[in-house]
C-alpha cells in the first residue's frame, strides 16, 4: 500500500499487518486496540516495511502487547503519549527486536505497564523516551530492555521514570546518553 490510515479506530480483534509493505506511512493516530490474539498481542506487525508509523495522540492498547519485530521503518516510529496498558504472555507491552528506525520517539506521556524491548534494534537517529514512565516490568524484572541497541542518541531524561531495571548491555551509542533527571 502507499498508506494505510486507521486513525480514530477500535479494533475489538488483533490487529495482524505481518510483513506488510506500506511506502508512505501507517498511521494508527488515536486508535484503541481492545483485542489480542493467544499470545497477547493486540498489534502484530513484525516484519513491517513503512515509511513511518504512528501510534500517538492517545493511541491506546489496554488488552495486549505492540509488537514491531524486525521491522523496517525508513522515517520514525512516534509513540508519542501511548498508553501501553496491555502486555503479552511474557510481559512486555512494546517488542521491537531488531527493528531499523531512523528515530524512535516515546515521549510527552508515553506510558506502558508492561517491559519495552528494543534489544539489537538499529535507530540512525536518536530514541527519546524524555518524560516517559515505564510503570511494569517483564518476569525477570526488566522495564526497558534494549542490549545491542544501535543509535544516534539516547534520551531517557527530562521525568524519565522506569520501575525496572534498564539494560543497554553492548549498546554502541554515537552520541550523548543522557538520564538527567530521570527515576530508576
Amino acid at each position: 500500500a502507499r498508506e494505510l490510515d486507521l486513525s480514530r479506530s477500535t479494533f475489538t480483534g488483533p490487529v495482524q499487518l505481518l510483513v506488510a509493505d506500506i511506502n508512505g506511512q501507517l498511521n494508527c493516530r488515536g486508535d484503541r486496540l481492545v483485542g489480542r490474539d493467544s499470545e497477547g498481542n493486540a498489534l502484530n506487525a513484525d516484519r513491517l516495511k513503512a515509511g513511518a508509523v504512528y501510534l500517538s495522540e492517545g493511541f491506546t492498547a489496554p488488552a495486549g502487547a505492540v509488537r514491531l519485530v524486525g521491522a523496517d521503518i525508513t522515517g520514525a516510529l512516534i509513540c508519542r503519549g501511548a498508553q501501553l496498558t496491555g502486555a503479552d504472555s511474557d510481559g512486555n507491552a512494546l517488542g521491537a527486536d531488531g527493528m531499523k528506525a531512523a528515530e524512535v520517539v516515546l515521549d510527552e506521556g508515553f506510558t506502558v505497564t508492561g517491559a519495552v524491548r528494543l534489544a539489537g534494534a538499529h535507530i540512525t537517529g536518536q530514541l527519546s523516551c524524555r518524560g516517559a514512565q515505564l510503570t511494569g516490568c517483564d518476569s525477570d524484572g526488566n522495564a526497558l530492555i534494549a542490549d545491542r541497541l544501535k543509535a544516534g542518541g539516547v534520551f531517557l531524561d527530562s521525568g524519565f521514570t522506569a520501575v525496572g531495571a534498564v539494560r543497554l548491555l553492548g549498546a554502541d551509542i554515537t552520541g550523548q546518553l543522557t538520564c538527567r533527571g530521570a527515576q530508576l
